[in-house]
């Protein structure tokens, strides 16, 4: 039997870079980043959790967080394709995890 882990990987990594990427995005649009206000936050990764849950069985999830930061709504869709792109790093990490593993 072996055992190996890495307590710094998980789905909180991938909903994390999600949000970073969709934050950046807000902030192009809008000039406010709701990384940096704490409410805002919690409801962007809420709305991240729920698309990657989605991304497990279907090819795209919508996200639609209204009133996200200064009465500005955020409405996107992320493809399965483009998920996978943004977590690529922790994949990979992942899979030398597992090749370690066996």
């Amino acid at each position: 039997m072996c055992h190996r882990s890495d307590r710094n990987l998980g789905a909180r990594d991938f909903d994390w870079e999600i949000a970073k990427v969709l934050s950046a995005e807000f902030e192009k649009k809008h000039g406010d980043n709701p990384l940096q206000n704490a409410r805002s936050t919690l409801r962007l990764l809420e709305g991240v959790e729920k698309a990657r849950k989605m991304l497990s069985a279907t090819p795209e999830a919508q996200i639609n967080i209204e009133y996200l930061l200064n009465e500005e709504d955020l409405n996107r869709t992320i493809k399965k394709d483009e998920f996978e792109a943004i977590i690529d790093p922790f994949i990979r990490r992942f899979s030398a995890l597992v090749k370690d593993a066996i």
